[in-house]
């Protein structure tokens, strides 16, 4: 893994924004209770409706992948929608919740036709007999910044205010998308078919 530059760069990726969303989740409900001031079913359904987000990338990634080319889809989920993120928050009553729901779905879609395409192509690419070795140290190395993501949002909270936390988590998660793009992913239209040394 750590000498392919597909592998290496999309763990990478992961790891950054796994950082950064975890974060954002962290402090995703008491941004909308205590900052935005909606209720508690009020963010519940707002939570819920982002959710559709998942159900649409998983269920639009494989034809976008065989239209567009599964590279491109990996970059356009991945690093074209991250940046709507920042929309998130702006959020405010009325049309500001308008925003949030819109950059929350994007997001969201475009993560999991992301991941998606991804895991499929890694399947495909890495030989079998490395596959649970190359997928457990992707996984080590993505959850293992689940924790800290959410720590550093919760210092970031505390220290500078919510809202500001949040601006920061998504920025990191914007700005996560530079690490796909010093790939060679960026110059492909799909990801390599075959197995990985041959």
């Amino acid at each position: 893994m750590a000498r392919d530059p597909l592998l290496r760069g999309h763990t990478l990726y992961g790891c950054a924004a796994n950082l950064a969303l975890t974060g954002y989740q962290s402090l995703l409900v008491l941004f909308l209770v205590r900052d935005v001031g909606l209720s508690a079913g009020a963010t519940g359904v707002l939570i819920a409706i982002t959710s559709v987000g998942g159900i649409l990338g998983a269920t639009v990634a494989r034809r976008l992948a065989t239209r567009l080319g599964s590279a491109r889809v990996v970059l356009l989920g991945k690093v074209g929608l991250a940046p709507l993120g920042l929309l998130i928050p702006c959020a405010d009553r009325g049309f500001g919740l308008v925003l949030f729901a819109l950059a929350s779905v994007a997001i969201v879609a475009g993560v999991v036709a992301g991941n998606v395409v991804f895991a499929g192509f890694m399947q495909s690419y890495v030989p079998t007999e490395l596959l649970g070795r190359v997928s457990t140290s992707v996984q080590v190395v993505n959850f293992g910044a689940i924790p800290l993501g959410a720590l550093l949002a919760g210092v970031l909270g505390n220290a500078f205010g919510v809202r500001t936390a949040l601006w920061a988590m998504l920025g990191v998660f914007a700005l996560s998308g530079v690490i796909l793009l010093a790939t060679p992913l960026r110059r492909l239209r799909d990801l390599p078919a075959g197995r990985l040394g041959e």
